[in-house]
């Protein structure tokens, strides 16, 4: 009877280990993942800043270019006036 508890046990045990090393596994494909997913946020908030600058940048150039239309568009009429 004795041998019967221990062998029963011993399967306990084993199945338990089986267990944790397959917990294990998965823990370490958790943290992984969250790893992988903290730099994707990291290269989307870069891509962002990165999108937000070029718009800024894009928005000045057409600043300045209506500028220098309305400019050109001043000394036109002010020399068609003189004419």
């Amino acid at each position: 009877m004795q041998v019967v508890n221990f062998a029963e046990i011993i399967l306990n045990l084993v199945e338990r280990n089986d267990e944790l090393e397959l917990a294990q596994a998965d823990l370490e494909r958790a943290l992984k993942l969250v790893e992988e997913l903290e730099q994707m946020l990291e290269d989307l908030q870069a891509a962002k800043e990165e999108y937000e600058n070029n718009l800024q940048e894009k928005q000045e150039e057409y600043e300045k270019a209506i500028e220098e239309m309305k400019e050109q568009y001043e000394n036109m009429t002010a020399v068609h006036t003189l004419i």
